[in-house]
């Protein structure tokens, strides 16, 4: 193994490449495996050897060494380590725990609180282990946990039995875990998991997950800087009237999230609506697409407070208006999205 090659897979490696995957690499690149000058066994051991090199003093010794050279770094950077005398395991706060009992993730809750400056999380998602629900409202008492769709499925079908060659069966219990609010979008809805992954297996040492977590931390940031550079020097236009609701969003909102409002805004013209009645100062309103089943909700509007409720709850779950309340709003010559 020469020292160039060395370097190469080293470099290849910390890119986040597997010893396949850069053996490919080199294999193409030298015109055939022939023409490599090693074999695939002597590229599996090289990477061995590097990877044995890196946590030779102890796998959570280098984590806690990269850690405090980031502090060293950049005094913001925020971190804490903790050696239980009774698991012997270090334990990362925000990143990784030795043993799930629900004393130490107390102790990561409470160091993530504090490196948050005391903010707790509005929502936590997580699987379904039993010390981390204990643990949560003993810090987090006002935060909402949910399970994880994806631990959920997984967690179900190793229940199934005989169901598990029930194809009807499984994508009729795909759509209960929706989040369908009615009967009709029960019939129609998708199942869909979005999660934020990167490259790392069982195998991966802590070592090269910290490594693979900071590479993806600083994509994340590079395209939140993007984007809320974009926000801030310019406003969104849409091919709509801008009506003054319309012209509040664009200055509040993000180019993303303008869109979305944007498809609200047109849902909202098409939008027919009824009074169904009205309870002191407040008014309720049916808000429904035409010809459209499943589309239909109660709207309460409260113009005295303005506040403005619907059961879809598209804005506790996502953040910006549905159509239903925008078409209220609007009716009302509401100029201005409510806080």
């Amino acid at each position: 193994m020469t020292e160039i090659k060395g370097q190469a897979i080293e470099a290849m490696q910390e890119s986040g490449l597997r010893p396949m995957e850069s053996f490919n690499y080199m294999s193409n690149e030298a015109g055939g495996e022939d023409s490599i000058g090693h074999t695939v066994k002597d590229h599996m051991n090289y990477c061995y050897k590097l990877k044995i090199k890196v946590i030779e003093g102890g796998d959570s010794q280098v984590v806690c060494d990269k850690l405090q050279e980031a502090y060293s770094e950049d005094p913001n950077f925020f971190f804490r380590e903790g050696i239980n005398n009774h698991w012997k395991n270090t334990m990362f706060a925000c990143s990784f725990i030795g043993d799930e009992t629900i004393e130490s993730f107390v102790w990561l809750f409470e160091t993530f609180k504090k490196a948050m400056g005391g903010k707790c999380p509005v929502s936590l998602f997580t699987d379904q282990d039993v010390a981390m629900a204990a643990a949560i409202p003993k810090l987090f008492p006002n935060t909402r946990h949910r399970l994880c769709l994806w631990h959920l499925i997984q967690n179900a079908v190793t229940r199934f039995g005989v169901l598990k060659s029930d194809d009807t069966f499984k994508a009729a219990f795909t759509k209960c875990l929706s989040g369908c609010i009615n009967e009709a979008q029960f019939e129609k809805s998708e199942s869909t998991n979005h999660a934020v992954g990167f490259k790392a297996n069982k195998k991966t040492s802590l070592t090269e997950f910290y490594s693979i977590f900071q590479k993806t931390v600083k994509t994340w940031r590079r395209n939140e800087d993007f984007y809320e550079f974009n926000s801030k020097k310019s406003i969104p236009t849409s091919s709509y009237p801008m009506s003054t609701l319309l012209k509040h969003a664009a200055e509040v909102y993000t180019h993303t999230l303008f869109r979305d409002f944007e498809e609200e805004f047109n849902l909202a013209i098409e939008s027919q609506t009824k009074l169904l009645l009205i309870n002191g100062g407040k008014m309720v309103y049916q808000v429904y697409l035409k010809g459209r089943d499943g589309t239909t909700q109660a709207v309460t509007y409260d113009p005295a407070n303005q506040t403005i409720q619907c059961p879809c709850k598209n804005f506790e779950e996502s953040g910006w208006l549905c159509f239903h309340t925008f078409r209220i709003l609007h009716m009302h010559s509401v100029e201005k999205i409510p806080e």
